[in-house]
């Protein structure tokens, strides 16, 4: 379990969160494969708007909601765990 408030710092108990020695946190490459299927997921939702397929709750716009929020998602951990932006290691 991450200590609260342990994002975006270096945890003594448990090693650094997101960078030690060249290595990325995991979580970093967890908000790019978000980011990367909230586009992809987005988009579709856009060409049903142009082209709305013939299914019940069609509607709804499922894919272009779940595509909003697994972006905006994605785009939250690229930002939380963004390894320029984080310093040198403690000593």
């Amino acid at each position: 379990m991450i200590a609260p408030g342990a994002f975006g710092t270096y945890s003594k108990k448990r090693g650094p969160l997101v960078v030690q020695g060249g290595r990325l946190s995991i979580w970093f490459f967890v908000g790019l494969m978000l980011t990367i299927y909230g586009v992809m997921i987005l988009a579709a939702g856009l060409y049903g708007l142009a082209y709305p397929p013939n299914v019940k709750l069609a509607s709804l716009h499922a894919d272009l909601w779940w595509g909003a929020i697994l972006l905006a998602g994605g785009l939250v951990y690229l930002r939380a765990f963004n390894p320029s932006k984080m310093g040198p290691p403690e000593a």
